[in-house]
């Protein structure tokens, strides 16, 4: 008997996705929906889940789970983050609402943002927990590691968040290494932090829109080779000796000492810039040499 391909799965059982799984009813690429949402799940019902998706070589092309009011404790977390990271999603939704995460949680779960293996446009809905302002810190820090996806969508409305840990995210949307297309939602917050947030909406958009200069610069570049990839944090991904550059058109500055340090995070080294440098402390030198004596 020849068993069917399922191309869309939708199911609110974790071993009803598993006897699918084992009987090979899926197709190569499929969609699937996973609905857990206010059941009894332990740290073993999380590891089953783990082990069905990577026992199997499949790729989901979307890949919903609802865990919507289900108490995580520490150690299931750690389990979903591994989840999370698996690499056999094309796009990952993931809705944490209401499942008592604090901070020390939010914390492990920021660790799937630093696996580099999260697929683009991955969502993290996280609303109505209580990971305050070390969730936060943890989540800016994923953010400014260069290794979270474009097109990440937070959504971290309700956690009893202050401006503290708004302003964390903000340095990190405005690092260089913030990943492009970057969402943050506040679905509910406290009137004290409406100006934080405010702020903190300006600097996504402004992020937006060095990612875009970026890309017209890319290219506009003759140099840049062909087949780089444009997703993630497009910088580390350019030929070495046309950074430099890029990075002075994009934001329209010259490439000083301190841009070189800051580049050097992506061990590069601008192509020109040494010599452009070494020009500038000349001048100096000589102008100390004529000035008054």
């Amino acid at each position: 008997m020849e068993s069917r391909e399922i191309e869309q799965f939708r199911s609110s059982s974790i071993a009803d996705f598993v006897e699918s799984v084992e009987n090979g009813e899926f197709s190569k690429v499929c969609d699937c929906v996973l609905n857990l949402s206010k059941q009894k799940l332990n740290e073993k019902d999380f590891m089953t889940l783990l082990n069905a998706l990577t026992g199997k070589k499949l790729v989901f092309k979307q890949f919903c789970l609802d865990l919507n009011e289900v108490p995580m404790n520490l150690v299931s977390l750690k389990t979903l983050s591994v989840i999370a990271a698996t690499n056999v999603f094309s796009s990952l939704d993931l809705s944490l609402q209401h499942c008592s995460i604090n901070g020390e949680g939010a914390e492990i779960l920021a660790e799937c943002l630093w696996s580099r293996t999260l697929p683009v446009n991955t969502s993290i809905d996280l609303y109505g927990n209580s990971i305050r302002d070390q969730g936060t810190k943890a989540m800016a820090e994923a953010l400014k590691s260069g290794k979270a996806p474009a097109g990440l969508t937070l959504e971290l409305g309700n956690n009893d968040i202050t401006c503290d840990g708004i302003n964390e995210l903000m340095a990190a949307v405005k690092d260089i290494k913030c990943p492009q297309d970057l969402k943050i939602k506040f679905g509910y917050y406290d009137v004290e932090i409406f100006p934080a947030v405010e702020n903190l909406i300006s600097a996504l958009d402004e992020n937006d829109k060095k990612h875009r200069r970026m890309r017209e610069a890319i290219r506009s570049c003759p140099q840049f080779q062909e087949g780089a990839r444009e997703e993630g944090n497009i910088i580390q991904q350019l030929p070495k000796e046309i950074c430099g550059e890029i990075y002075s058109h994009v934001f329209d500055v010259p490439v000083t000492k301190k841009i070189q340090k800051t580049l050097s995070l992506f061990n590069v080294k601008p192509r020109l810039d040494n010599k452009k440098i070494k020009l500038e402390e000349e001048t100096e030198r000589l102008g100390k040499m004529d000035g008054p004596r």
